[in-house]
């Protein structure tokens, strides 16, 4: 069960969570898990050109990113947004040769 004491803390409600992710699948995926969550609301983008639109115009709190997208690294786009200092927190899809570049990011 999550603590949203915790949760409400750290980003206040609902908290905003973009999705980075080439496959639909697995957008679909996340969202079937998080759908009836009322302290969640969910954009979505398959791109990391589509991610910074979506950063710019909807300002999540936490980005749940792949680490490979057709257009780029998302492990280097999560070390821009740190380097700028967003605010976004970031959860990184990793494939596991990929996880210790993806706890450095």
């Amino acid at each position: 069960m999550y603590n949203y004491d915790n949760v409400m803390n750290t980003f206040g409600w609902p908290v905003k969570l973009l999705i980075v992710k080439e496959h639909r699948l697995a957008i679909l995926g996340c969202r079937a898990v998080l759908a009836n969550d009322p302290h969640v609301e969910i954009a979505q983008a398959e791109t990391l050109a589509a991610a910074r639109t979506a950063i710019a115009e909807s300002k999540p709190d936490v980005l749940l990113i792949g680490a490979h997208l057709p257009d780029g690294s998302g492990l280097d786009f999560t070390k821009e947004l740190r380097a700028a200092q967003s605010g976004v927190k970031a959860i990184i899809f990793s494939p596991g040769n990929t996880a210790v570049q993806a706890m450095q990011a």
